[in-house]
């Protein structure tokens, strides 16, 4: 959060100030600052800048500075949501994002108990390309039908000029909670990330990148349905005729766990974006951990790591970890030697195949990505090849890459 008494008005104004200079007085100016909270946000601006990355940090500048980044002053307390919008009564605060909150709806008039999820967009969040954002969210969900991705029921706008729109409610766990919870075997694991592959793929071929694929915005049901949510930072790869990208907005949109190296080098996004954040959730199904550690970084360490970052295989990872951090029924050094014989082999190349540094050398598609798993639960020959000895020493050896100054 900004610093006491410190906008993004100072910040920026700083930034500005420093973006220039040599490095060794950047440093000396920013020690010398008394407010040290300021003195980092600043550092790490300049970190970003520095980085090769055109994004900044959303948990730096955070609501305060999207709000004035939006025009607009933000208030001290956000007020209480409206009782209805359009013919809905809202409810709960069900949860919420950069952008909009999402609350428990029920249409006045309409059949008893027949709930859904009313997302409305934020006070102070709108801004002329926020509020293309937010159409643009009910325009992508308005194109995907598919059985595991949330539908669109309705939209319009409250009465205080808001615009919101409503959804499937659905309830259920994040599919890692669902899985640990469950104890499920290795092949319903896998089963759960097929689907999510088959919703992705459904995004894909309308053009639509989610970009944010994590444990929270896929959903598993009672009766294990996967249902996939939140396309509200959603790419289209197609923008419309006389549209301005809505990817230049300056915001991180992204969370850095499951983000892929391109997200946050600031290099164009692309399918293989969505395919990466699946082979991340794959290796946590399988493992419990991520193949990276991403959390506290600044943005030039988590740069530096992603230039340098290369995943365990999963089946080596186990045979290390203690076994009650495993997903495991019965952590015992049996289940721990049999979970890691299961790993071995396909499933090893199969995870490290999706994780890929290079976009071009992931799995060509989401759908290619599941058909390869389906094709090892059936028994049969797989895609994924393993890296020769050549390719690993040539992927050790590659310098990361620089931009000029």
């Amino acid at each position: 959060m900004s610093a006491a008494g410190a906008s993004w008005g100072e910040v920026r104004a700083l930034f500005e100030a420093l973006v220039d200079l040599p490095d060794g007085e950047r440093a000396s100016r920013l020690a010398r600052l008394a407010d040290r909270e300021l003195a980092r946000q600043v550092a790490d601006l300049l970190a970003t800048e520095a980085s090769t990355s055109i994004l900044e940090r959303v948990d730096v500048l955070a609501a305060p500075f999207l709000a004035e980044l939006a025009g607009e002053r933000p208030t001290a307390a956000e007020p209480p949501p409206p009782e209805r919008v359009g013919p809905y009564r809202l409810g709960a605060r069900l949860g919420g994002g950069g952008m909009g909150e999402v609350y428990l709806g029920e249409r006045e008039g309409g059949s008893v108990g027949h709930q859904v999820a009313v997302k409305l967009l934020k006070r102070g969040m709108d801004s002329a390309e926020i509020l293309r954002r937010f159409a643009r969210e009910r325009q992508i969900l308005a194109q995907l039908d598919h059985p595991h991705v949330a539908r669109l029921y309705d939209g319009g706008l409250a009465d205080d000029g808001r615009p919101y729109f409503v959804m499937e409610l659905v309830e259920g766990e994040p599919i890692t909670d669902y899985s640990r919870r469950h104890a499920l075997p290795v092949e319903a694991r896998l089963l759960l990330l097929v689907s999510c592959c088959d919703a992705v793929e459904a995004a894909h071929a309308r053009k639509i990148v989610h970009r944010d694929l994590k444990p929270s915005n896929i959903l598993v049901t009672a009766d294990g349905l996967v249902k996939l949510l939140d396309f509200g930072i959603a790419k289209l790869l197609v923008e419309d005729a006389g549209e301005p990208a809505l990817t230049h907005s300056g915001l991180w949109v992204m969370t850095p766990r499951y983000a892929a190296p391109e997200q946050v080098l600031g290099q164009p996004i692309s399918t293989a974006t969505d395919v990466y954040a699946l082979g991340v959730l794959l290796y946590e199904l399988l493992t419990g951990q991520a193949p990276h550690r991403r959390e506290g970084r600044t943005p030039l360490e988590l740069v530096h790591a992603i230039q340098h970052e290369a995943p365990e295989r999963p089946s080596t990872l186990v045979g290390r970890l203690p076994p009650e951090s495993l997903p495991l029924d019965q952590p015992s050094l049996r289940d721990v030697r049999r979970l890691r014989r299961r790993l071995r082999g396909e499933l090893d190349t199969i995870v490290l195949k999706a994780l890929r540094r290079e976009p071009a050398r992931r799995y060509a598609s989401a759908g290619e990505l599941g058909e390869d798993l389906r094709r090892h639960l059936a028994g049969g020959p797989v895609a994924a090849r393993s890296d020769s000895v050549v390719e690993r020493l040539a992927t050790l050896l590659r310098l990361p890459g620089r931009r000029g100054r």
